[in-house]
């Protein structure tokens, strides 16, 4: 405190003001000072710190860029070290001078985050944002549709050369399985519950051969190698890429 105070502009010996002998005519820190003193005696060494996250980051390495620390407590709190002073733009974080000089940290938190884990917990709510987050995002990367179009293996991992999933389900009433090898599509099939077209995109823009119980039905090509063709209720159609190939862009 001896340190900090006279940085601030404050006199250590500040001029009592009369009355509680804590009013004194100098800023918080000499006051606190006093405080520490009657409690711990004026020859015991005190050290000020940082604020409770600043501190446990010190205490658990998070000291150089590139670590987090994420503490859920009452609140839920992630917490980095910066080597600098940023800003985000959006204002989500805080920053704030590290315990550690020189140094500068972000902070993110949500008062509520504890008490709302609680919250779950008391009442015994399953809590299912994990695993369905994780079996979605799995999905995602092997089938995916929107606006009417079903794309297959739109972003298949290079670390999944082959294999095969089955019960993707597509908007407008379609079950799609799929099985793939050397990265490419080896073979699709497709459920239509409720009839009607069915467009369909690959990522290398191959073309498809499409057999309907059994029998091959006219595809269409669309400009940025989608194929379409129609599908009556119930009806389970069979995709082969075909060997006749053109390499259009991916569509918007």
């Amino acid at each position: 405190m001896k340190n900090i105070a006279p940085a601030r502009g404050c006199a250590i010996d500040c001029k009592r003001t009369g009355g509680d002998p804590d009013e004194a005519a100098c800023p918080l820190e000499t006051l606190g000072q006093r405080s520490v003193a009657r409690a711990f005696g004026e020859r015991n060494p005190v050290v000020g710190g940082g604020g409770d996250q600043a501190a446990q980051a010190v205490g658990t390495g998070i000291i150089e860029e590139g670590l987090v620390s994420v503490t859920i407590g009452t609140s839920g709190v992630v917490f980095t070290a910066s080597d600098r002073y940023r800003v985000e733009p959006h204002g989500r974080l805080h920053a704030f001078c590290h315990a550690v000089p020189g140094k500068w940290h972000l902070m993110g938190a949500i008062l509520s985050a504890g008490g709302s884990l609680r919250w779950f917990g008391d009442r015994r709510i399953f809590q299912i944002e994990a695993g369905i987050c994780l079996a979605g995002a799995i999905a995602e990367m092997l089938m995916q549709d929107r606006g009417g179009l079903i794309r297959l293996l739109p972003a298949l991992p290079a670390a999944w050369p082959e294999g095969q999933i089955s019960g993707l389900i597509a908007r407008g009433g379609f079950t799609v399985a799929l099985s793939w090898q050397k990265g490419q599509l080896r073979e699709a099939s497709i459920l239509s519950q409720n009839g009607g077209v069915c467009r369909v995109w690959l990522p290398d823009g191959q073309l498809l051969q499409v057999l309907c119980d059994g029998q091959t039905v006219d595809v269409s090509a669309e400009p940025g190698g989608i194929c379409s063709f129609q599908t009556r209720a119930g009806q389970v159609c069979r995709l082969l890429p075909s060997t006749d190939q053109d390499n259009p862009d991916e569509p918007s």
